[in-house]
């Protein structure tokens, strides 16, 4: 699966664009989003989130984006669905963020 980069220019056209998107906020800066990066690849090209469109943004570059997403920390993972920000969360836990994609899924 391929990852999208997304910016503050094309934030808004991608929620719209893509039913189901898991955007990835993190910073260069970020140690815990470096360290994390291999293992969110990996899950990623494992399928473990085969329904959405799955997507990166550089926090600190997307401040419009990251305003409206929420985002208080990075690494931070935000939900859309038919363009409208269901649930987002800061964490480390990969697993928190496959369990909350599958309850989501039956909202």
């Amino acid at each position: 699966m391929n990852k999208l980069s997304i910016s503050d220019t094309s934030f808004e056209k991608e929620i719209e664009k893509h039913p189901n998107l898991l955007i990835r906020f993190t910073a260069e800066w970020c140690g815990t989003c470096k360290s994390t990066q291999n293992a969110f690849d990996k899950f990623v090209s494992d399928g473990e989130f085969q329904d959405y469109k799955v997507a990166e943004m550089n926090a600190p570059e997307s401040p419009k984006a990251r305003l409206k997403a929420g985002v208080y920390a990075v690494p931070y993972y935000a939900i859309y669905r038919d363009g409208k920000l269901l649930e987002g969360i800061s964490t480390t836990s990969l697993n928190e963020i496959k369990d909350l994609t599958e309850q989501l899924a039956s909202r």
